[in-house]
This record gives structure tokens, sequence and C-alpha cells, in this order.
């Protein structure tokens, strides 16, 4: 794509009310805010997801590997409905006072005293 394009595509962008919309790269629609069907769900893609969820793309994949996250395949792209993405945060949620003991016990044993230096000796 030219410069000249590239300017004269914002330029009609500016003109024609298109500001904010996504702009053009190597000849896609860039896909970082969710898209939605006419059936109104919003769809979302795997680097989106991983993003909101705060892991990285394999973890993402282990996720939907796992059965955890439903994730539907059209041809070769991969997409997340964004009511499940949201159910699947719910789920995640830890209720207070359910934690399991065993991650107390090591955050004790971290700041046990036999492991100071003057106990090495």
């Amino acid at each position: 794509m030219s410069a000249a394009f590239d300017g004269g595509f914002h330029q009609a962008a500016v003109q024609g009310g298109l500001v904010g919309a996504s702009p053009i790269r190597r000849g896609r629609w860039d896909t970082l805010s969710p898209m939605s069907s006419s059936s109104g769900i919003v769809w979302l893609n795997t680097r989106e997801t991983a993003q909101r969820l705060g892991v990285t793309p394999r973890t993402l994949y282990r996720f939907i590997d796992d059965g955890q996250l439903p994730a539907y395949r059209f041809g070769r792209v991969i997409r997340l409905k964004e009511v499940e993405v949201e159910t699947f945060i719910e789920s995640c949620r830890i209720q207070p006072g359910t934690l399991d003991s065993a991650y107390h016990e090591e955050v004790i044993d971290i700041e046990d005293t036999s492991l100071s230096p003057s106990s090495r000796r």
C-alpha cells in the first residue's frame, strides 16, 4: 500500500465520519475490538481473550483443550463468545476462606526461621 493511498484513506475516513474505525492492516480489518454478529453474539479472538484473562495464549489454549473454556473453530480461526469468557472469569473467582491450606503452609515455610543464616551453621 503506498503512502499516498494511506493518506487518502485517512483523509476520506475523517471526511466520511469513519474516525475511530479500525485501520486497515495488510488488507484486513484490525481485530482489536470485539466483533459482533447479527444475532447479537460478541466474538473475541484468542489474542484479545488471552489479554483479558491476563494469561499467555498457550495457557488460553490449555483452558480450551481441557474443556474449561468453550471455543469455536471457523475454518482456521478460533473465536470465543464474550459472554462465555465472562462466565469463565466469574467461575474462577476465589471465595473467601476457600484457599487450600497448603498454600498458607508454603507461605509460612518460606518465612520459617530455620532458613535464617544463623541456623545453617
